[in-house]
């Protein structure tokens, strides 16, 4: 799997995350979901706390729109520490 993100401005960013193909994306949407739902594993606090976000499946991508409460650092933060929802295979 391969991520791309984009930081259209400081509150709001966009994740894709790469499948072989549709169909693995789509099937790893709720386990995904799941994990969202769940804690940081660094600040053992819900990611609700930090973002709000909107996942979805689009051909062999899956989306992450999320509204950052902390600013665009806090996403650098979430990935520099491997505590991203969207890095955990």
């Amino acid at each position: 799997m391969a991520s791309a993100v984009a930081v259209p401005d400081d509150g709001r960013a966009i994740v894709h995350a790469r499948y072989q193909d549709a169909a693995s994306a789509t099937a790893d949407l709720a386990a995904r979901r799941a994990g969202l739902a769940g804690n940081s594993v660094l600040l053992k606090r819900p990611y609700a706390k930090d973002f709000a976000v909107t996942l979805a499946a689009r051909g062999s991508d899956l989306v992450y729109d999320l509204i950052l409460h902390g600013g665009a650092g806090q996403l650098r933060s979430l990935v520099e520490q491997h505590d991203a929802p969207w890095v955990f295979c």
